[in-house]
């Protein structure tokens, strides 16, 4: 993967500071003459130059260079940056976009908010003038645009490019061919802050189309990459820009919802952190948690190709990873001596995991990126995660106190995962026991009585305006359905209109559990087997619902359009168990295609 070039600049707002304080006026003027001149000379400067450069611009892809921007001097650099690259047609385009700029920085500098803003306008209408004329690229023009009309509100722009290319990965000792986005597993960490803009350039090396998913992100419909339901997948060659504000803090993660269920095991996953303003953690790390086929030839066999062929029995995921190492490659986390450690747990496979966590008092302070309210410290409990699910947990580090975070080993992963620690200068606390553990004797945590009690959203309402039935079974071809149908061919949307407070009942009478996620919204969960919540308002996007037991969720319809609601064991979902939440009256801003496949 090339080199990043990250464009980190003042983050203040308007903070230029290159001696423009004299001749300010006549500067002003300037400005203004040299833009008429210039805009008035455009289509000369066409035909005079075109016989010497290329001036028309394709879209292509671009590098992988994260950018920021804050201020008006990231989008000066911006746009010299995309005259280096050749996004920009020429050196005259590219001047007089930055004589624009300099005039809205002096404005800014005066306090002039009025002309500071129709200068601003002036340059996104350049841009609308020069994209029309081909004369820059659309992610240059995308970039600039968003920027220039983000800063007026004084949020920040962060950027990113997400490859989705063919690497090569070793697990057991041997190589195979996997899918990743970035060349990586997993795909590079997408980290902002509550409040910025983020803006992704997905750009598709692989031979077959591919999406990226926000799971858990609240984003708008057109934003949630599912394939003929949202956007059309993403051809071979072919790029798509995710555009959306970060403006509800947690712990995410993002994969692709082409054919999911086969992409995201062969690869195509990675996290997105949304930072809290006021975050205060001494060490923050993601760990995501995954299942992989440990057999060479059997993972060729299933996975090898571009397209799913064979159903392969679930005990052929025998191998566990964190962020993509098995055990004997896994490095201790980094910590001091008194530290704040923070843990994003992140479960991105086929299997629930249970995690023990003994020697020292924890807390689980988020739940799918949502925050308990006043959560217990424990030890010695585990934890159940589920695919799809994330769990954040917090703990003071002390380098005298035996630690142990372990992913407990099971029926399909016989072998426990420890999570160390090494603490610098200190040595470090790794566990010498045997990497077999099965500890029935640890009490697990409940989470549905977890924190302390208040009353949530939902709880005092008697009335909903939409009442719905989910029920979770499986036919005898081993298909798997809600409400007896399976999808896409025959299902029951959740109807649903803007506004809506709706509450919907899950059951399930299959012998097994099934994590079910509602893309676009987050919901809370009001009861269990008829019983309300003693311990905080959980609110998730993923449920875990265990067989012969009943919950009852609610949710807020206030994100129009057409959602997935489906199984996150990504097997289940692509043998029918999935519907939809759909908006009356939502008209899809799109027509979808042949190439379309949602599991």
């Amino acid at each position: 993967m090339s080199k990043r070039v990250m464009l980190m600049v003042d983050s203040h707002l308007f903070g230029w500071e290159r001696g423009f304080m004299k001749k300010k006026l006549v500067l002003i003027l300037t400005v203004f003459l040299f833009s008429v001149f210039a805009l008035s000379g455009v289509n000369n400067a066409q035909s005079t130059e075109a016989s010497n450069e290329q001036v028309k611009m394709e879209t292509k892809s671009i590098d992988d260079a994260d950018y920021i921007i804050s201020s008006i001097e990231d989008l000066i650099s911006l746009v010299d940056h995309y005259k280096d690259t050749r996004e920009i047609a020429n050196e005259k385009v590219a001047r007089i976009l930055n004589v624009h700029l300099t005039s809205v920085n002096i404005y800014a500098e005066n306090g002039e908010t009025e002309k500071m803003a129709k200068h601003l306008a002036s340059f996104q209408q350049l841009l609308d003038y020069y994209q029309q004329e081909e004369l820059i690229s659309e992610n240059a023009f995308g970039v600039l645009k968003t920027g220039a009309k983000y800063l007026v509100e004084g949020k920040t722009v962060k950027g990113f490019t997400v490859a989705a290319q063919e690497a090569t990965f070793t697990l057991n000792g041997t190589e195979r061919e996997v899918w990743t986005y970035n060349g990586e597993i997993p795909g590079t960490e997408i980290r902002v802050t509550e409040d910025d803009i983020i803006r992704v350039h997905l750009v598709n090396e692989l031979p077959a189309p591919v999406t990226i998913h926000w799971h858990g992100v609240p984003v708008p419909n057109q934003m949630d990459g599912v394939p003929g339901v949202t956007q059309n997948a993403v051809q071979p060659g072919e790029t798509f820009t995710y555009e959306f504000i970060a403006d509800t803090p947690g712990t995410y993660w993002y994969h692709s919802h082409q054919h999911s269920a086969f992409q995201v095991d062969k690869g195509l996953f990675g996290s997105i952190i949304v930072e809290e303003k006021d975050a205060e953690y001494d060490k923050d790390y993601t760990l995501i948690m995954d299942d992989w086929i440990g057999d060479k030839e059997l993972y060729d066999k299933v996975l090898g190709g571009n397209y799913p062929t064979v159903e392969t029995p679930v005990e052929a995921w025998d191998t566990f990873t964190i962020n993509g190492e098995t055990n004997d490659q896994i490095e201790p986390l980094d910590v001091q001596d008194g530290d704040l450690v923070k843990l994003r747990f992140i479960n991105v496979g086929n299997y629930d995991y249970t995690l023990r966590f003994s020697g020292t008092e924890f807390k689980i302070t988020h739940t799918d990126g949502q925050p308990i309210n006043k959560p217990e410290t424990f030890t010695n409990k585990s934890l159940l995660t589920s695919p799809g699910q994330r769990y954040d947990v917090e703990f003071i580090y002390d380098e005298n106190q035996d630690i142990v975070i372990e992913r407990m080993a099971d029926m399909w992963l016989t072998d426990n995962t420890v999570i160390e620690f090494e603490s610098v200068g200190s040595g470090d606390n790794r566990n010498q026991q045997e990497q077999t553990i099965k500890d029935d004797s640890v009490e697990p945590i409940d989470i549905l009585d977890y924190g302390q009690y208040k009353k949530g959203k939902f709880t005092d309402i008697k009335q909903f305006d939409k009442e719905y039935r989910s029920d979770l079974g499986m036919k005898e071809d081993g298909s798997m359905t809600i409400n007896g149908s399976v999808y896409p061919e025959e299902y029951e949307p959740i109807w649903v209109n803007e506004g809506d407070i709706v509450k919907l009942t899950l059951t399930n009478d299959t012998p097994l559990p099934h994590p079910m996620h509602l893309h676009g919204h987050f919901f809370e969960i009001i009861s269990r087997n008829g019983e309300d919540l003693e311990g905080s308002p959980i609110t998730r996007d993923t449920i875990l619902v265990m067989p012969d037991t009943e919950y009852e969720i609610a949710f807020e319809a206030d994100n129009p359009g057409n959602w997935m609601y489906h199984c996150h064991k990504l097997q289940h979902a692509m043998k029918g168990m999935s519907t939809m939440v759909r908006y009356e009256d939502y008209e899809l801003p799109f027509t979808p295609d042949a190439g379309n496949i949602i599991e």
